[in-house]
């Protein structure tokens, strides 16, 4: 099973470019710093609650992407907010991406190409090679959006950082979404940091908001 920030760089890749598509505002940063402290709290390394993010376990996981967190807030002298961690893990995210995307790469879902924008400044495009994972993901979170089945921890996360990021039209169609909004409103209302993750992204949204309009 791949980690929660691959699978939200599957969502947020576009296939024909071999980018990833263009979110709003820090959002994909704090997507997946949400989700690199979800799959700790899953590994049962954190623990949450309304106020503070605990360390229960500091075994690493043997994982590229969770470890460099883990050990960072393990290194931490004293238990802080959710929000503290969700902020220093969003300033670290490219060094998240970066290894959520080289994991893709070695295990075989995507193939990296080198390109050259205007033949001088390298950059790196991504190109699905194995399309089984983000069929599954898609499979899996439409049904249970469109279902009254009971969800597993993994989805409610899923889809409170897809709904956080505006992602969820990966999933569904978005005259489906607002049939169903009730159930994803319902499903994101399940998970602390998820709520946390849409909190600060909202926050950060109206911040800038309220700038433009103050500069106009």
């Amino acid at each position: 099973m791949i980690s929660f920030p691959e699978e939200i760089l599957l969502l947020a890749l576009d296939e024909h470019s071999g980018t990833l598509k263009e979110l709003p505002t820090l959002a994909l940063p704090y997507a997946l710093s949400g989700a690199v402290l979800m799959d700790l709290a899953l590994a049962n390394r954190i623990d949450t609650d309304v106020k503070t993010l605990t360390l229960i376990q500091a075994a690493p996981l043997n994982n590229t992407i969770l470890d460099p967190a883990l050990a960072t807030i393990v290194a931490s002298p004293e238990p802080k907010p959710i929000e503290h961690w969700l902020e220093v893990f969003a300033n670290d995210s490219h060094a998240i991406k970066t290894r959520a995307l080289a994991h893709l790469t070695e295990t075989g879902i995507l193939k990296q190409e080198e390109h050259r924008l205007l033949w001088l400044i390298p950059t790196r495009r991504y190109h699905t090679l194995d399309n089984h994972e983000k069929t599954e993901i898609r499979t899996r979170l439409r049904a249970l959006i469109t279902s009254d089945e009971i969800p597993e921890p993994r989805d409610i996360v899923l889809i409170t950082l897809l709904k956080a990021c505006n992602l969820l039209e990966e999933i569904l169609p978005e005259d489906e979404i607002d049939r169903n909004r009730e159930r994803i409103n319902q499903l994101s209302k399940m998970d602390l940091i998820g709520q946390a993750v849409a909190r600060s992204i909202s926050e950060i949204q109206n911040s800038i908001m309220s700038s433009m309009l103050y500069l106009s």
